[in-house]
């Protein structure tokens, strides 16, 4: 009798490629998925940002359009006050004249920078009538108190270095 054992058998061949295949078609559809969700709210965020920067600034033309500037007799009875003060450190009556005057030939609304709160803070304010004024200075315990005493002003303060 002969023995034919090996004649039944058959060889499955497992090959390790074929079953991670699937995988990579879903890590680059996860991939795909993720790149399209990133740029959904990159653009979301980038548009919320310009509509309110948008809205903003075509609310403050309107107001500027809406509110006549200041007239000059206005004008000149703040300086004159302004530079009459019994206030020592106050600026003198040609440099707050210049400075108006620059303001005055700027295009509304106007904005201006203003370094250091002084004793014409609310000056500058009200002589940049519909502008953007910014006021800037280095002591925060001055410019919180300006702020409260007067909260439409809202100054920023700044650190300096010193050596």
């Amino acid at each position: 009798m002969k023995n034919n054992i090996s004649n039944g058998t058959k060889l499955i061949l497992l090959h390790p490629y074929i079953q991670k295949q699937g995988s990579s078609n879903r890590l680059w559809l996860l991939a795909f998925v993720s790149l399209l969700t990133l740029a959904f709210l990159a653009t979301l965020i980038y548009t919320r940002d310009s509509i309110s920067i948008s809205t903003s600034a075509a609310a403050t033309a309107a107001v500027a359009a809406s509110s006549p500037p200041l007239s000059s007799a206005v004008s000149r009875a703040l300086l004159h006050y302004a530079s009459n003060s019994n206030s020592t450190d106050r600026m003198s009556y040609t440099d707050i004249k210049q400075i108006a005057d620059a303001l005055r030939q700027c295009s509304r609304p106007c904005n201006f920078l203003v370094f250091g709160l002084t004793h014409e803070t609310l000056l500058w304010k009200a002589l940049n009538h519909n502008g953007r004024t910014v006021f800037i200075d280095e002591n925060r315990y001055y410019a919180a108190y300006i702020e409260e005493k007067y909260p439409r002003s809202k100054p920023t303060t700044c650190s300096t270095a010193r050596s």
